[in-house]
């Protein structure tokens, strides 16, 4: 894996958003979580099905082996 394919997620406590960034793309995860712990959950399931990671870097064994950075 290279450095610029790192995932960002940006987790807002107040409105319980979150916000996934994927080098110069930003995805908004569509639900509301409770806890930054349930939207980085959400945020790996995301980058390993919608965005591909499962294909993209054999090393990783599932969704929860997706390494996302929280901001």
């Amino acid at each position: 894996m290279q450095t610029q394919e790192c995932l960002q997620l940006h987790f807002d406590v107040r409105s319980g958003r979150a916000l996934l960034t994927y080098g110069n793309r930003e995805y908004l995860l569509p639900e509301v979580y409770s806890t930054k712990e349930k939207a980085q959950t959400a945020a790996q399931h995301f980058a390993w099905e919608e965005l591909g990671w499962k294909h993209r870097a054999p090393d990783i064994r599932g969704a929860s082996d997706v390494p996302v950075w929280l901001r």
